[in-house]
């Protein structure tokens, strides 16, 4: 980072700990919602903040704040497969106060990797599972044939039919950032490391 964004993100930092974690007042990630609009999602976005800050300078409060927030979105996550809805529930959270289908994405921060790192660091299994878990929602989630192929759903269900009038529903595809979010913190946690061995086979196949 730049001096001047650190500079900045020190600035920020005493915001974050006085307003947000202080009183529990985690919003903004959907800067088109007015400020009391309670998000989850802004939950990971100040995890990866300090885990970040903790790999720059070793500073064990930030790690401390990491875990800290870490659990508060376990929190609000979704225990178990509720029993009247087909589509998997379990690790889904209700994205938005005015808009609280069952979603199990995140804008512009990474929730999957935010785990896998708290479980390395924190030595704690249930923050290695949770990643796991919901990296296989998010692939439930994405289109695999037609025209949209690796587009994401933007929800998992729809519980008490708040945005649709099914509980199954899935909503609308997005072609946006969510649609390569899920492979590219894959990419990035190592969870994917067969591409070229793929690939080479896949070309011997061809050969033959």
């Amino acid at each position: 980072m730049f001096k001047s964004d650190l500079r900045a993100s020190e600035h920020l930092e005493q915001f974050v700990r006085k307003r947000v974690e202080g009183c529990y007042w985690f919003t903004g990630q959907h800067p088109d919602l007015p400020p009391w609009t309670y998000e989850s999602d802004s939950v990971w976005g100040l995890c990866e903040y300090w885990l970040d800050k903790y790999d720059r300078t070793g500073d064990a409060d930030c790690l401390r704040r990491a875990e800290a927030d870490g659990w508060l979105g376990f929190l609000m996550i979704c225990p178990k497969q509720l029993s009247w809805v087909a589509n998997p529930t379990q690790t889904c959270h209700a994205e938005q106060t005015y808009y609280p289908q069952y979603s199990n994405y995140c804008y512009h921060d990474k929730k999957m990797e935010c785990l896998a790192r708290l479980g390395q660091l924190t030595k704690e299994p249930i923050f290695t599972r949770l990643c796991k878990r919901i990296l296989q929602c998010q692939f439930w989630c994405q289109e695999t044939t037609g025209a949209c192929e690796g587009a994401q759903f933007e929800r998992m269900a729809d519980p008490w039919k708040r945005v649709s009038d099914e509980v199954n529903s899935k909503g609308s595809l997005y072609i946006s950032e969510l649609s390569v979010d899920a492979q590219l913190q894959s990419l990035e946690m190592g969870l994917v490391t067969n591409l070229a061995r793929d690939d080479e086979e896949s070309d011997g196949k061809t050969a033959k």
